[in-house]
């Protein structure tokens, strides 16, 4: 695998007091989308092959980084590091669920770099994972 996984601590149960959100935190829901003719397919939890919901909120930090300080990506067969003059795009992902199929938790993602694969897909390659729970462990 080409991640490193160790359990951050589980999240807080949800509670009937308001929260205070920091500003850095955005809500989001993922929608999805696919390449069917299902009406329902650009809705999250809304398609039959893919009907898991997430919700939660999400904070990104891009970083340019030399792509001579990263590792090459464990599939580096398939993918290619994108960079401009020995620099690329990475950073770090904090997101909360509090819906998804394993249960709310938390992940923490270190972004390696912008990648592209060699039918020109681009992806970011996340080069450590971390999550809070189990359950979450098991399937990320």
């Amino acid at each position: 695998s080409s991640y490193i996984g160790v359990r951050l601590p589980p999240p807080p149960p949800p509670s009937s007091s308001p929260k205070t959100i920091p500003t850095t935190t955005t809500t989001t829901k993922l929608h999805l989308f696919n390449n069917n003719n299902n009406k329902n397919s650009e809705r999250n939890g809304n398609d039959p092959e893919y009907p898991y919901q997430f919700t939660g909120r999400l904070w990104f930090r891009p970083s340019l980084v030399r792509t001579s300080t990263i590792p090459q990506p464990p599939a580096a067969d398939t993918v290619s590091i994108l960079s401009l003059f020995g620099w690329t795009v990475g950073g770090v992902v904090a997101l909360e669920y509090d819906t998804s199929p394993v249960g709310p938790y938390r992940e923490y993602v270190t972004m390696g770099a912008v990648v592209v694969s060699k039918r020109g897909a681009l992806g970011q390659w996340g080069s450590k994972l971390y999550v809070s729970t189990s359950r979450a462990e098991e399937v990320c």
